[in-house]
């Protein structure tokens, strides 16, 4: 039979050649009158370059045996980004121009290598005995779509006045600019400028997949000829490791920054996602009022001074559950909601705080469970769709039905994502067929947004998020 035969049949078993590598076949579209076995994929995974050696040593796959072969690279979302961005052109405030300055983060980009490569050969002697987490010295990439602006940084063009400035700021640094940024993005009043890069030197590849087919002659005719092997980078980011490292250096710092003494003049540097200065005392006396009962600030101040940087839950005073916390930071204090009572009760302390009137919009992912016999319906009910309400303190303003996004990517969304006239009436359809049924996500997404910067007509941009 042979050692390596052997140590093939024992492979192809259910036992793992190694604890590391994951064994799975798929089906091939191919022509009909193939074998059972060359209708097959031989799917493996492996997670270090001499994993992957060996499984290749193992199934014999070399130059004179391969057939065919091919190379996909995935990288991982959000790794890379333009900096040095200049957003916007002919931007003014009272007569006075000005430029937003940040940086954008791409969402996706294609992956290739630096040079072609169509044999297992080439790979190989590309790769040298780099690990997945250090080969992103020899890819290239290609930027697909834009994901998120970090505007935050304001060019004035003129000799501006600083009451003007400190106006202009007041007003739109709360949310870093992006009621800006995405109001002057719809009047297409945006350039570019800038230059693509990864956003860490190394470990930015998700994964690398090996396609190829064992040529006929050498090929076991119990094993399909055609092979996957999903080389996976399971390496922690170094961003990662960065930032807990931060992360743990800012705790001590914290332990050494926050306020010896928190007492009513401590600061709220934050409400949700949105920057004050208000005094603790401030709050406490808010949230009194909203409740029509009196809270012990003496007891408050007590109990964050005694958690010691951790988290503080509130009882929540609607009788809900706990919905909000308070959390220490450098600054001071950071109010938060920790619940959907706490995100949607939310906008009447702002309002509060910034004595004037705030919308919110709760968003969730579902999709249609539901048997139908149309074929426009069976087309439909495949999709995914994101119902968007928007809501006052008293009132619901607006209910919006989209596809095929994400919640919490709402603020991109375009064209594509609404409802056509046809694809209303068959959502109508569904919804008063009581055989049809709305399975949602249940984890909603919200957003906040000043009444006076809500525009019906373009409902989807202007807002902060929860999670900004």
């Amino acid at each position: 039979m042979g050692l390596l035969n052997w140590l093939k049949s024992i492979f192809s078993s259910d036992d793992d050649f190694s604890p590391r590598v994951k064994k799975e076949s798929k089906k091939v579209n191919d022509s009909s009158d193939k074998s059972e076995y060359d209708q097959k994929i031989n799917k493996d995974m492996v997670f270090s370059n001499k994993e992957l050696r060996e499984l290749l040593i193992l199934f014999e796959a070399n130059e004179n045996t391969i057939d065919s072969f091919d190379v996909q690279i995935k990288l991982k979302h959000n790794v890379t980004h333009e900096t040095g961005l200049e957003f916007g052109h002919d931007l003014e405030y009272k007569g006075f121009k000005y430029k937003l300055l940040g940086v954008i983060d791409e969402e996706e980009a294609d992956a290739f290598f630096d040079e072609k490569i169509n044999s297992l050969e080439g790979f190989l002697g590309i790769i040298g005995e780099k690990e997945i987490s250090h080969l992103d010295d020899t890819i290239n990439f290609l930027c697909e779509k834009m994901y998120t602006g970090h505007i935050n940084e304001v060019k004035w063009l003129d000799n501006t006045p600083i009451e003007i400035i400190e106006e202009f700021k007041n007003f739109y640094s709360a949310d870093n600019y992006h009621v800006l940024a995405d109001k002057h993005e719809l009047d297409g009043n945006v350039e570019y400028y800038g230059q693509s890069e990864f956003k860490e030197e190394y470990n930015n590849i998700q994964n690398i997949t090996l396609n190829f087919k064992i040529k006929e002659k050498y090929h076991d005719k119990r094993f399909s000829p055609f092979y996957e092997i999903d080389w996976i980078n399971d390496v922690k980011t170094f961003s990662n490791n960065i930032e807990e490292s931060k992360k743990d250096d800012d705790n001590s710092e914290n332990k050494n920054s926050e306020p010896e003494v928190i007492d009513k003049d401590t600061i709220v540097s934050k409400i949700g996602p949105f920057n004050t200065k208000i005094k603790l005392e401030f709050l406490v006396k808010i949230l009194s009022e909203l409740i029509n009962h009196e809270l012990n600030l003496n007891e408050i101040i007590q109990q964050i001074s005694e958690a010691n940087g951790d988290l503080v839950e509130f009882e929540d005073p609607f009788e809900d559950g706990e919905s909000f916390i308070f959390s220490s930071c450098i600054e001071g204090i950071e109010f938060d909601a920790n619940n959907n009572f706490g995100y949607e009760y939310l906008i009447q302390i702002l309002e509060k705080v910034f004595k004037e009137e705030f919308y919110y919009m709760r968003s969730d992912e579902f999709y249609w469970n539901a048997e139908v016999e149309d074929p426009d319906l069976k087309i439909f009910i495949k999709k995914h769709f994101v119902n968007s309400n928007i809501e006052s303190n008293d009132k619901t303003i607006l209910i919006v039905i989209t596809k095929d996004h994400e919640s919490h990517n709402l603020r991109k969304i375009n064209e594509k994502n609404f409802l056509t006239n046809d694809e209303k009436i068959l959502n109508d359809s569904l919804s008063e067929n009581n055989k049809a049924e709305e399975s949602y996500h249940g984890h909603y997404t919200y957003y906040y947004i000043r009444k006076k910067d809500f525009n019906i007509e373009k409902w989807w941009l202007g807002w902060t998020s929860e999670e900004d």
